[in-house]
């Protein structure tokens, strides 16, 4: 079976799987491949196999390898070899069945969603979000997405209009998302939050070793561009936020 699993030889598998959910002595003989022939299918995004895996029930969706990664997890794993299409697909009939935990962590303290913003995935993080009901607190995804090389201004996008995020959430060294994209000098990513929650940002929020804001971290590394969208955008929320407190003050009086 694994090796029907790895060549994505889709029929082959399903025709076993069906005799195995016939044969109970069958079936018995097969079990210990079913959780390895889940993560590879997975992992190499074969959603024909997963299905026939979900559809048999001979399998848990939550079922968790040496390093407590999930099929999930697995599934959102950056691999140049496989398309994300692929994988999208498995990442949705995992969340279908219901009974794949969207914020399991494995042994190192990744999520699916962490995964796929590390990947670049930009359909799989949406996907991801759109099946969380919780606020992502205590995690730092925005942070991760604004200086990963593979990650893009959508994923950025994405978290920030999910509303499930913290734009103001800070780190574990006290940055805030916006501090990061300017450390790393990611201007198409600091383009990205600003365009989607500017109304939102801390603008005058300070790191706690330096006591700098994102603003004032820009011009001391010299990025230009970024001094220029961050100041401009700022003075525009000052304006509009100033605006906005003097008609409530003039409504309550």
């Amino acid at each position: 079976m694994i090796q029907a699993v790895r060549l994505n030889e889709h029929h082959v598998v399903g025709n076993m799987l069906l005799a195995a959910s016939i044969s109970p002595e069958y079936g018995l003989s097969l079990r210990h491949k079913m959780v390895p022939a889940l993560f590879i299918a997975a992992n190499f995004g074969y959603p024909e196999i997963i299905q026939s895996l979900l559809q048999h029930r001979l399998v848990h969706p939550s079922a968790i390898d040496g390093e407590g990664n999930t099929a999930l997890i697995l599934a959102c794993r950056y691999d140049p070899n496989f398309p994300e299409g692929g994988k999208l697909a498995v990442v949705r009939l995992l969340l279908s069945s219901g009974m794949a935990n969207v914020n399991a962590r494995n042994m190192f303290g990744h999520t699916a969603l962490s995964k796929a913003i590390v990947a670049g995935y930009s359909s799989i993080v949406r996907a991801l979000t759109d099946a969380m009901d919780i606020m992502l607190r205590g995690t730092t995804a925005l942070h991760m997405a604004m200086v990963s090389t593979q990650a893009n201004p959508d994923i950025v996008e994405t978290l920030v209009r999910s509303g499930k995020v913290d734009l103001n959430e800070v780190d574990a060294f006290g940055n805030t998302a916006l501090h990061m994209g300017v450390l790393y000098n990611r201007l198409d990513m600091v383009r990205a939050l600003i365009g989607n929650g500017a109304h939102s940002l801390d603008f005058f929020a300070r790191d706690p070793k330096n006591q700098m804001t994102p603003l004032d971290t820009a011009h001391a590394l010299g990025r230009g561009e970024i001094v220029q969208l961050v100041s401009h955008v700022q003075q525009q929320v000052y304006v509009i936020r100033a605006t906005t407190s003097s008609v409530q003050a003039i409504e309550q009086a």
